[in-house]
């Protein structure tokens, strides 16, 4: 039986200014499983060498152009193919306007009350993904957790051609009351910098680098990551790697960009759902004009004019978001050194508390939530209590009343949440001068003005934004592959990365996303952690089963593409698919002489997923159940055939 594969392959586009020999034959493949499992599949014919990144993601080399290309094509037409994207480039967010010689930013965000808190401490750290660090620097000797890693090039050891990753370095921890240089804002704590060098002396780097130096951030365990670069370009593989660090309890920090004079476009990884986007103040309090502003932009810190080490023993005066990021950063880990259980969601709400409102009142795209006062933030950690509840719209399941699922909520920031299955389509009518965005567009298309066909894509969440000259609106589109008769949504204020279970899964399971579904009446707990706090709640199942069923039943599908796989729903719960493998046949007759080499997934108690080992080539097949004995020693008395359409 063969094991399903999800690949996604990217193909590197490099700036002309740095094109290095191999620049078109860099490409990068993602799937969902095992990384060795690819190297036994023979997709490339010898035309590519595999480099692993990490358990899901690897590097393919080309050995030219021509094989790149026409592989690349062969590759779109396999059922293993999910996405293609290029490994786009990411650049340093930094300028080299000068305006202030001093260190103002400590006073402006009252890091000097923060240094003098009476509070318990525990060890933090920042993964500071950059150009490396000057590990001898003199102000910056007691500074690191330890030497790090140099990503792009794994047999040196780090350090720092271009300077920047230094500069973030010292903003974060320099040493202070040492009669040189300057005083990092979390000098005081036990907060350290890992420094995770993903370029040399150009200051532009690869989303492949990026997903290895998180991998390596995950595993040391740091507490924060610091991405003080970006891109115009999204990218599934280094969205999937923050989200993967989120799930972590890790919290990624990244700069909103410096390209409002140059279009304002969107920045990534700052545009990623999650990511605490930080935009650039001047001493005034005006957005900085090179600061970006987007309906991500989660808070400001000062970016202009600012004091910093240097590599060399020298200091320099920089600016850009990418300096704002590292002073948020480094709050944000004096929060966890007082408070080590706060959460993802709960950090946002203490930076929304702590922060000065600046622009219009509220929330905006130019500041955020505003300019952060640390001093308020360390203390609210400290003492702040949290709503952390596990909510089910309905206690109650009924498997006599089909479709009962909870459309659309609202939670308690306002955000209203409503659910789709994928490939669902829904028409969402707006006014005229509405701009929409999405922090995750590879799950639903962005509706742009007017009256707008929403599509869903892939299994997941994301998190839409529709703003007028005068109104914003926060929309929460939870995608799930579980279409159902009885379901129902729970949900929770433990926002961010969580993990649903149930205690009995043949009564009813809940998925990924939330999405319940009942499959016989009686009693199960559901319960959500995101790793620190886990809350549960009792879910009761009503009604009868449904004895008419058959022992299996199709559900009609037409898959838009010939790979498309096919679920089928049993009325008992189904045993393990390594043996249902030895009763279901596939074929393309009656007879069953033609069978069909098939995989088999099971998704829940009762429900397999079949996909074709290559691709469905008949239009019409057939599939028998032998009788075997069930789960529950219950046997399943008849042979049925089942007939089903494949779209072409």
């Amino acid at each position: 039986m063969n094991r399903h594969l999800l690949i996604l392959i990217f193909i590197t586009l490099f700036s002309p200014s740095f094109v290095a020999a191999s620049s078109e034959t860099d490409d990068l493949i993602i799937w969902a499983d095992d990384v060795r499992l690819i190297q036994q599949v023979d997709l490339f014919q010898g035309q590519a060498s595999l480099e692993p990144l990490n358990e899901t993601t690897a590097r393919i080399v080309w050995t030219s152009r021509e094989a790149k290309h026409s592989q690349r094509d062969q590759l779109r037409r396999s059922p293993f193919i999910l996405a293609i994207e290029p490994d786009v480039e990411r650049s340093i967010d930094t300028l080299n306007d000068t305006y202030y010689d001093k260190q103002w930013a400590i006073q402006e965000m009252n890091f000097e009350s923060v240094w003098s808190m009476p509070y318990d401490q525990r060890p933090t750290t920042v993964a500071v993904i950059d150009s490396g660090a000057d590990l001898a620097h003199e102000d910056l000797q007691r500074a690191f957790v330890n030497d790090g890693q140099n990503i792009v090039e794994p047999d040196q050891p780090v350090y720092d051609a271009n300077g920047h990753g230094t500069n973030i370095a010292g903003l974060i921890a320099a040493e202070a009351n040492n009669a040189r240089g300057i005083a990092g804002v979390a000098h005081s704590y036990p907060v350290r910098v890992l420094p995770l060098q993903i370029m040399n002396r150009f200051p532009t780097t690869k989303v492949s680098s990026i997903v290895q130096a998180i991998d390596v951030a995950i595993a040391e365990r740091v507490d924060v990551i610091n991405l003080s670069l970006g891109g115009t370009k999204p990218s599934i593989a280094e969205e999937k790697a923050i989200m993967k660090a989120r799930e972590a309890g890790i919290i990624v920090v990244a700069s909103a960009g410096n390209d409002a004079l140059k279009g304002n476009p969107l920045n990534y990884p700052a545009a990623y759902e999650g990511v605490i986007a930080v935009g650039a103040t001047t001493p005034e309090r005006e957005r900085a004009p090179f600061s970006n502003y987007h309906p991500y932009v989660t808070v400001s810190a000062p970016g202009t004019g600012l004091w910093t080490t240097h590599p060399n023993d020298t200091y320099r005066i920089v600016q850009g978001t990418s300096f704002s990021t590292p002073l948020v950063s480094a709050t944000i880990a004096m929060m966890k050194s007082v408070r080590p259980s706060l959460t993802e969601h709960e950090i946002v709400q203490l930076l929304e508390r702590s922060s000065i409102d600046l622009g219009s009142p509220g929330r905006d795209d130019s500041f955020g939530y505003g300019l952060l006062d640390a001093r308020l933030a360390v203390h609210h950690a400290a003492n702040d209590s949290f709503d952390r509840r596990l909510f089910i719209a309905s206690p109650t399941v009924d498997l006599q009343r089909p479709h009962e699922t909870n459309e659309q909520w609202t939670d308690e920031t306002g955000a209203t949440h409503f659910f789709m299955r994928s490939g669902q389509s829904k028409r969402i009518a707006t006014r005229p001068g509405t701009t929409w965005f999405a922090s995750s567009s590879s799950v639903v298309t962005v509706p742009m003005i007017n009256e707008t066909l929403l599509i869903a894509k892939t299994a997941s969440k994301t998190v839409l934004t529709a703003q007028t000259a005068s109104t914003k609106k926060r929309y929460v589109v939870h995608v799930t592959n579980s279409p159902s008769d009885a379901t129902t949504f729970a949900h929770t204020s433990l926002e961010g990365p969580v993990r649903w279970t149930s205690s009995s899964p043949d009564v009813a399971s809940i998925d990924a996303n939330g999405l319940i579904t009942a499959y016989r009446p009686g009693t199960t707990t559901i319960a959500v952690s995101n790793g620190v706090e886990r809350v549960e709640q009792r879910l009761t199942v009503h009604g009868e089963t449904d004895e008419s069923l058959a022992a299996i039943e199709w559900t009609m599908l037409q898959p838009k593409r010939p790979d498309e796989p096919v679920t089928i729903t049993w009325n008992e719960p189904i045993p393990d698919e390594h043996q249902v493998a030895s009763f279901l046949h596939v074929a393309s007759d009656e007879t069953l002489w033609n069978e069909v080499d098939v995989s088999i997934r099971k998704i829940s108690p009762y429900r397999l997923e079949i996909h074709p080992a290559t691709t469905w080539n008949d239009q019409r097949l057939y599939a028998r159940i032998q009788p075997f004995h069930s789960t529950n020693d219950q046997l399943l008395e008849r042979e049925e055939s089942f007939q089903f359409s494949i779209m072409k």
